[in-house]
This record gives structure tokens, sequence and C-alpha cells, in this order.
């Protein structure tokens, strides 16, 4: 498990059009490029922020991701609040 490569994750799809676009069309081909654990890649294709957390998610990184995932303020303090 790496709080690391969730991290850099997020963050690349966060700087990269391209890698965000590839994601959303096959997100498990990304998800296993980064290395992440089952549990991780879970995580991030469900947007579950309050298992990201967990997890030692940036909650920078968190914030800038869920908002593109289309996920509400209020959703992510609900889940926030349950990490």
């Amino acid at each position: 498990m790496s709080a690391y490569r969730i991290n850099k994750l997020l963050f690349d799809l966060q700087m990269k059009p391209e890698l965000f676009d590839e994601f959303m069309a096959n997100p498990g081909a990304v998800t296993d490029r980064y290395h992440l654990s089952a549990e991780e890649a879970r995580a991030v294709i469900d947007v579950d922020a309050t298992a990201l957390s967990r997890l030692g998610t940036q909650p920078y990184l968190l914030r800038f991701y869920t908002v593109r995932r289309g996920m509400s303020n209020e959703e992510l303090i609900r889940q926030l609040e349950l990490a």
C-alpha cells in the first residue's frame, strides 16, 4: 500500500488531461500502471473519499479529484467525516 502512488495518480490526473480521458475510458489499466493495490484502485475508481482519506491521500489532491469526478462539497464532507 502506498499513499505516494495514489497521490501521484491523482496529481497526474489533474495535470494531464489526456491521462484523465484515458482513465475515464479504462480506469483499471491506468490504476495498474500506477501499481495500486486492489483496495487503492477500487477507492480511486469508485471515488470513495472515505477510503482514500484513510489510505493517506493528500487532502488537496483528494478535493480536486472529487470535484473533477462530480462529487458535491456536501458529499465530500460527509464522506470525510466517516474517515
